[in-house]
């Protein structure tokens, strides 16, 4: 999007069919990573934070939540037909979020793709 206004972006997002690529949002295991990055952590401090279990599978922080309802005011524009999405839980409420309030929402087809995901060995 560098160079260009939101406006000439979603113009050359209509004018014909598109694949649209969109990372998950901030989870809130990248809410604590970063928090624990602006201090002075010690590498204790931060394996602690690779194995916390409830951050294996993160939900979306409010951040990401915040992040996806801006996406939205594209995303509600576009013509939207299928989103493949990997069935991680930042991943779905990514796609949950930015896409709940398109028109179009009910017929939206979301199929599950295992193979988006990355492997998972910490959180």
């Amino acid at each position: 999007m560098e160079g260009k206004s939101n406006k000439e972006y979603l113009e050359e997002l209509l004018s014909g069919s598109q694949v649209l690529l969109q990372r998950h949002a901030n989870s809130q295991f990248n809410y604590e990573d970063t928090a624990l990055k602006e201090k002075d952590y010690t590498d204790e401090e931060y394996k602690v934070l690779r194995i916390k279990d409830e951050l294996r599978d993160a939900p979306l922080s409010q951040l990401g939540i915040d992040q996806c309802l801006e996406a939205q005011q594209i995303a509600n524009k576009l013509t939207v037909e299928v989103i493949l999405v990997s069935p991680l839980r930042r991943t779905l409420e990514t796609a949950y979020h930015t896409f709940k309030e398109h028109s179009n929402f009910e017929n939206i087809e979301f199929i599950l793709t295992p193979n988006l995901r990355e492997a998972i060995d910490t959180t």
